[in-house]
């Protein structure tokens, strides 16, 4: 059975998760130092690694919120693909933009997509069941194990939230990497997907609808 990797900030405990990682994003040897406390089983060097991971998704985030900004100053009339999102693509991070975008054209209904977590996660999840015919074909498997990278394809989970069974994609990388090839690897894996034969539908998240509902100003 495969080890479950150690998760920093999606534990079930009584520490302040925002704190946690408010210091991983902080990354001072005095941060990691506090962290190393309270996680002793953490080694340095994943210590290190969830650090980095929590620099680089702040600054993706932070990008992602300017960018926004600027298009709902400029041109604030989605798109009719934005329309079925349910968000603006600027929102949508850059090492997974082009692969929701991808998915979403070979029918699948994305719902999150990007970091997950700050230790090296990546995750692309659907409000459908439509992960049985996906295969990770050998060349992506060679590619996730050159980068240091485990790639899981989730069957079936319920959420509770709205009770819809939801498959996803996750990606772990257990080494420091760029987005560059993260972004690489999320490509790798869309471009084999069966293709659904149709378009994915309109997203029915609530904040997707309510998306839609503050278009309605720019018919």
């Amino acid at each position: 059975m495969r080890e479950k990797p150690q998760n920093i900030t999606n534990e079930s405990n009584e520490r302040n998760m925002e704190t946690v990682i408010l210091l991983l994003q902080d990354g001072s040897p005095q941060a990691l130092a506090r962290l190393h406390v309270w996680y002793p089983e953490i080694s340095e060097e994943q210590m290190k690694l969830a650090s980095y991971f929590a620099k680089m998704r702040k600054e993706v985030h932070d990008q992602g919120d300017r960018e926004a900004l600027l298009r709902k100053r400029e041109n604030p009339k989605a798109t009719e693909e934005e329309l079925s999102i349910g968000i603006y693509l600027e929102y949508i991070e850059p090492q997974v933009r082009d692969a929701v975008r991808q998915m979403r054209k070979k029918g699948y209904s994305t719902y999150e997509s990007g970091f997950y977590g700050s230790e090296g996660f990546q995750r692309i999840g659907l409000l459908e069941h439509q992960l049985n015919g996906a295969h990770l074909s050998q060349e992506i498997v060679d590619e996730a194990k050159r980068v240091g990278a485990e790639i899981r394809v989730i069957l079936g989970r319920d959420d509770a939230e709205d009770r819809q069974t939801r498959d996803a994609i996750e990606i772990h990388f257990t080494r420091f990497v760029d987005l560059e090839i993260i972004k690489k690897l999320w490509d790798m894996i869309v471009r084999d997907l069966p293709d659904l034969g149709h378009s994915a539908l309109p997203s029915t998240i609530m904040g997707a609808h309510m998306f839609r509902e503050g278009q309605e100003k720019y018919k």
